[in-house]
């Protein structure tokens, strides 16, 4: 493992489970964490971590994080994708987060006004039925429908009863497109 962080080109990204890894249940000791995040830090990589069995192995959710914090420590940016169906037993929700932890402040305001738009879309979150008014216009809705076969009003309604879990980001990546590409 370690012969290939070292040879991957600077700058990839290196998946690691926090904790419990999965399929072979072995833990690394924090002196293997601490020359694996040597090694990342020198060869610029980015830290990915996939933090599923969080307070399984040890019991503790302060000590199986460990790893993630060491790395937070180390001053890099560090991605940690969080799974809950387990450890909350909530297996059919697939309930999960992921966190960036950023270097500086500099870093987390860059990453959070490439993800910010103009537009508060949280009146969303408050409509009810089977259709939602998306509050794009007469050409965005347009786009939508000729660029991404989406079909919905000219005055920005769209029916959300049959969009499926895995159609969120084409839909997500359209309405971006048109809100920003499209006047």
């Amino acid at each position: 493992m370690i012969s290939d962080i070292k040879v991957a080109p600077e700058g990839s990204f290196v998946l690691r489970h926090g904790c419990a890894h999965n399929p072979t249940g072995i833990d690394l000791t924090p002196e293997q964490w601490e020359v694996i995040a040597d090694i990342i830090q020198k060869k610029k990589h980015i830290p990915f971590f996939d933090v599923a069995y969080q307070g399984f192995p040890s019991g503790s959710l302060d000590k199986d994080a460990s790893s993630v914090r060491l790395f937070a420590a180390h001053g890099t940016e560090v991605l940690v994708a969080q799974s809950y169906s387990k450890n909350l037993g909530l297996y059919s929700e697939r309930i999960g987060a992921i966190n960036v932890v950023c270097s500086s402040s500099e870093v987390a305001q860059s990453i959070t006004e490439k993800e910010k738009t103009s537009k508060d879309w949280s009146f969303i979150l408050e409509q009810i039925g089977m259709f939602s008014f998306t509050g794009l216009n007469k050409a965005q809705s347009e786009n939508m429908t000729s660029k991404w076969h989406i079909y919905m009003t000219k005055d920005g309604r769209i029916s959300l009863a049959g969009l499926s879990a895995a159609e969120c980001d084409y839909l997500a990546d359209a309405i971006i497109d048109s809100y920003h590409n499209v006047s």
